[in-house]
């Protein structure tokens, strides 16, 4: 059956000691990296990591890259320094959306964004995309006023600066917390969705110990994720162990806030796109920040992997070889009765298997180890034989479980199984394995298993079933995975009792752009959009492509009537204000909002969808530009 191969609780060699270099100091912004620490993910990768604080005045980045720290967090300004010539190699994004933003208060001087210019701003090093989105919106950095940034939010209350760079899912807590009304410009609200809080290391470490670099990566990623599914106990592990800098309502605030920017329920923690990547590229381009034509194969240490197809074929080759593995080792053992009780059956087998082939016998001991072995585990054989599972691969949470397999595998059962194992080098691998008791007079009870390294096709996988539910273009949910979130999100309800608002959001004269400006154009301004639509929902809404340029949002616990008119009005205004194209002309739309209520105007999905689209359509004949609920009154 199964050789359950995993990471180690008590590992039998020294750990790796490395220094992670933060952006910032210690908060839930960095929570991946706390619960990696805490659950033993570093620890079972081989790693003994030390997260460190950045120092004001000193650059997070420098400071990698002059060798204090193995590894760092970072804006997508890395992409500027490795243009300059910065060996940084960006190993996965922590924030699909960046959380910078220009905040300002509300009944200050600033009433628009083209009020920055020649106001006094602090806007913090490293945040090129609030340069370019002010570029794009016809501000140039020659008129800007910036000066030295305090990280103190009393500098914008006092009124010494007008403006002040800040992360949204952090300093707008402290002004909720005082009562006072402020708005914030963010990037994406002008089509500039750069990628935030993106780990990395230099071309250097990945050169000398790409192992160490692997098993860090998926360590962090093992940690965000536990991170972003239990935010509470988080809250406490910072509190406890990190840092009372921040509240516990603070920490909460910034773990909402995060939800949004992070994706973790459509997109695997630490997953960039070099498309995405090219993109942000072509902006820095276009604002003369950064050459044509950068080459990205240096920065980025991850590529996007074939289709799916391959995987599928690959999986098939794999599945052919097993099995004639396992056939080979069942003849062998029968037709060579006369070298049963010697050691060379089992090492001419093992010798030459195409796939890792690994003996144990009845007390867990290795008796067996092949060369493909040594090639997938990393250790050799002589450092193996004799050595219980447990003592080097089988982590204790385990053992109980691999016993009971064991155990309970019968004469010649051939069985299936896929399990973490953990190398030499300490990088967690998952691999699958095919396991055979074998049995003899002199020898006893035997366990021959097979294993194949699958953790790039299980990445692939993953990566296969997101580009199956998101939208290349815009990256929402595409239409299949909305009305599966629509038809849980019913259920809820109805057990709850409570009120869903459905909105279809169908775009005004948006055909115009693409016949005038080409689909190019019309592609910038369908993602400009939803950045704008994304600003203006909750962290916990619904936001999906329904096709060409129509959008769904699913509002749930909205009871108030108030919250959805005041959502549906931010839309409206959102989408209306003008949109700069990539050819430098400016495209103008608006929007036609239908929405339908749960359950006052239906009890399933595709009767709430009608009536929406009803809505909508009423909107539209009467004067595009607002919103309708049902077939009540119209609002704009």
């Amino acid at each position: 059956m199964v050789l359950m191969l995993a990471c180690l609780v008590s590992p039998v060699y020294a750990l790796e000691k490395v220094t992670l270099q933060l952006k910032w100091k210690h908060q839930f912004q960095f929570a991946g990296y706390y619960a990696a620490i805490e659950h033993g993910y570093y620890r079972a990768a081989g790693l003994d990591v030390k997260v460190r604080e950045a120092v004001e005045g000193k650059d997070p980045v420098r400071s990698v890259l002059d060798g204090n720290a193995e590894f760092g967090v970072g804006t997508s300004d890395l992409l500027l320094m490795f243009q300059r010539g910065e060996p940084v190699v960006v190993l996965g994004v922590v924030y699909q959306h960046s959380p910078l933003g220009l905040m300002v208060l509300r009944d200050g001087p600033v009433r628009n964004v083209h009020d920055l210019a020649g106001k006094p701003l602090m806007i913090e090093p490293n945040s090129a995309e609030l340069f370019a989105f002010m570029e794009e919106e016809g501000i140039a950095s020659t008129r800007l006023d910036i000066v030295h940034h305090s990280f103190d939010v009393q500098d914008l209350l006092s009124g010494k600066v007008d403006g002040l760079s800040v992360y949204v899912t952090d300093e707008p807590f402290l002004l909720k917390q005082a009562g006072v009304d402020y708005h914030i410009y963010e990037a994406s609200q002008g089509g500039i969705d750069f990628y935030g809080d993106n780990f990395f290391t230099t071309r250097k470490m990945l050169q000398q110990a790409p192992e160490t670099v692997a098993a860090f990566r998926d360590a962090t990623m093992k940690g965000w994720r536990y991170a972003m599914d239990h935010p509470e106990e988080m809250v406490q592990l910072i509190l406890a162990k990190y840092s009372t800098r921040h509240s516990a309502d603070h920490l909460r605030f910034e773990a909402r806030e995060m939800q949004r920017l992070l994706r973790h329920d459509l997109v695997d923690a630490g997953y960039m796109s070099r498309a995405r990547w090219e993109h942000i590229a072509s902006i820095y381009e276009k604002q003369g920040m950064l050459s044509d034509n950068v080459n990205l194969d240096d920065f980025l240490y991850d590529q996007i992997q074939p289709e799916g197809t391959l995987v599928q074929a690959w999986v098939w080759v794999w599945l052919m070889v097993m099995l004639a593995s396992l056939l080979l080792i069942v003849a062998f053992y029968r037709l060579n009765s006369r070298l049963r009780d010697s050691e060379r059956w089992l090492t001419t087998l093992f010798d030459h298997a195409p796939t890792a082939l690994v003996q144990i016998n009845s007390q867990g001991l290795v008796e067996g180890w092949s060369y493909q072995a040594e090639q997938v585990f990393g250790w050799r054989r002589d450092e193996v034989m004799g050595r219980n599972i447990n003592d080097f691969l089988v982590p204790i949470e385990e053992q109980q479980g691999v016993e009971m397999v064991l155990e309970g595998m019968g004469a010649r059962n051939v069985q299936h199984h896929e399990n973490w194992n953990l190398t030499k080098s300490g990088r967690k691998i998952l691999c699958d394995w095919h396991n055979v008791v074998l049995s003899s007079a002199s020898r006893g009870r035997v366990v021959v298993s097979m294993a194949m390294d699958i953790t790039e096709r299980k990445r692939m996988e993953a990566r296969l079933h997101e580009l199956a539910h998101t939208d290349l273009l815009t990256g929402v949910a595409n239409r299949t995975l909305f009305y599966d979130q629509f038809a849980r999100a019913i259920q809820l309800a109805n057990r709850r009792k409570a009120q869903l608002a459905l909105m279809f959001v169908d775009l005004d004269d948006f055909k115009e752009v693409n016949d005038l400006y080409g689909h190019e154009s019309g592609d910038s301004v369908l993602q400009v959009t939803v950045a704008r639509i994304r600003g203006c929902i909750r962290g916990t809404d619904i936001l999906a492509r329904h096709g060409g340029d129509e959008f769904v949002v699913l509002l749930e616990d909205c009871g108030n009537r108030d919250i959805i008119d005041d959502i549906a009005s931010k839309i409206v205004d959102a989408v209306s204000r003008p949109i700069p194209l990539p050819s430098g002309a400016t495209a103008q739309i608006g929007t036609s909002i239908g929405i339908s209520l749960y359950p006052d105007n239906g009890d399933d999905c595709d009767t709430l969808m009608r009536a929406a689209d009803r809505a909508m359509y009423q909107v539209k004949a009467k004067s595009k530009q607002g919103y309708q609920i049902g077939d009540g009154e119209f609002g704009s």
